[in-house]
């Protein structure tokens, strides 16, 4: 989801660079316009007995108050994540008006914070400081970072519900390079602080000319692949430096893992001779399962001209859910079962760099990987792949 509130506006200056060179990219903050990771969203609502030990105003007959709370934490077991959970109370009226309250100094007062008011022609969305407290080795760091908080927006949708309202991060820096005549951009943030209080920074780029919103998430020190070359990157103030390490290889890392289903062997290189998809996701991954029907209609047109190989990153626990998918929408192709180990560099999601799901990876009758797409919409380039090579 994109942010045009706030704007500032900066002039970035336009450098070409060759393969096999290093470069560095300026970096300018945006407010606003965007953002790079997820939407973070209610994760329920609270219970409605908890509205009681809030200050809130009393509301007028009619309408209705929700409470809301948000984590922005993926662990709390961890010393390193959030400890705080932030309270939003929201109002609506007969005509679906709302008032969205935020409990942004964590005080359990409502009466004290900012009343922000939407109609279903609001346009214009306020941008919220959000308090982000982290405890690391007993020493806490707060900073305030700008959200965009929105309601009726019927762009968002999740696990197919529209949410009340949504909060995007609308803080990043941005650069702009050309690299063998490719124009691309690249988007950093902050991130959270890691287990030993470094800050983590994560940034994505892509070409201009995609399409596509979806794009790999990477963390400066991590090498990544720009048009023919590997670039380590790292970060020097307000400077992206990509630091040549050599030409990619297109080959497609070759592997021999068993089969989840039949238990057979399955090794890419005997697939060779044949154009072979690998479709990498999860049985927990919402648009990965939505994206099964399209695969299938795939799987059906040129069941006699390619091989599938879909490779699950899943859970131990989650390997009957995972089987019970297979089996429900009838996926009658090659399975393999990845552990869900992230530091693991034998891993078929460490060899193939997956950064994002479901990924789509087209290998030709050579080994070599000729396409890769991340997310259901670039299924079209995909289709139209494999149209391009099968339909002459």
């Amino acid at each position: 989801m994109r942010s045009f509130v706030c704007i500032i506006f900066t002039v970035f200056l336009s450098v070409q660079f060759s393969m096999s060179q290093d470069f560095s990219v300026g970096l300018e903050e945006r407010i606003g316009l965007g953002k790079i990771g997820d939407v973070v969203h209610p994760l329920s609502k609270a219970n409605p007995l908890l509205l009681k030990k809030f200050r809130y105003n009393t509301t007028n007959k009619g309408d209705t108050s929700s409470l809301f709370f948000i984590t922005f934490s993926n662990d709390n077991t961890h010393i390193s994540y959030l400890k705080d959970s932030l309270f939003v109370l929201m109002t609506a009226d007969s005509v679906s008006n709302r008032k969205i309250c935020i409990d942004e100094d964590f005080d359990f007062d409502f009466t004290n914070n900012v009343v922000h008011r939407f109609t279903p022609e609001t346009s214009s969305y306020p941008i919220v400081p959000i308090r982000r407290r982290q405890t690391v080795n007993s020493d806490t760091s707060i900073s305030y970072i700008p959200y965009q908080l929105r309601a009726f927006d019927n762009r968002v949708t999740i696990r197919g519900v529209k949410p009340e309202y949504t909060f995007t991060e609308a803080w990043y820096k941005e650069g702009y390079f050309i690299v063998d005549g490719k124009e691309y951009t690249v988007r950093l943030k902050e991130y959270l602080l890691d287990r030993e209080g470094r800050r983590k920074v994560s940034f994505v780029f892509k070409e201009i000319r995609d399409s596509l919103q979806a794009a790999g998430m990477y963390y400066v020190g991590d090498t990544v692949i720009v048009d023919r070359g590997r670039y380590k990157v790292e970060l020097d103030g307000n400077k992206l430096k990509f630091i040549y390490t050599g030409r990619y290889s297109a080959l497609a890392p070759d592997f021999q893992r068993q089969d989840l289903i039949t238990g057979r062997n399955v090794q890419l290189i005997d697939f060779q001779g044949k154009y072979t998809l690998l479709d990498f996701w999860g049985s927990w991954c919402q648009p990965c399962v939505e994206s099964i029907p399209a695969l299938k209609n795939l799987a059906a047109a040129y069941s006699d001209k390619f091989e599938i190989v879909s490779i699950a990153f899943d859970k131990d626990a989650d390997v009957p859910k995972l089987k019970s998918l297979i089996k429900k929408h009838d996926m009658n192709w090659h399975h393999i079962r990845e552990p869900w180990e992230f530091n693991n560099y034998n891993n078929l999601i460490k060899k193939y760099d997956i950064r994002a799901y479901p990924t789509f990876i087209l290998i030709d009758r050579e080994g070599q990987i000729i396409l890769k797409v991340i997310g259901f919409e670039g299924f079209s380039k995909l289709k139209d792949k494999l149209s391009e090579i099968f339909d002459l």
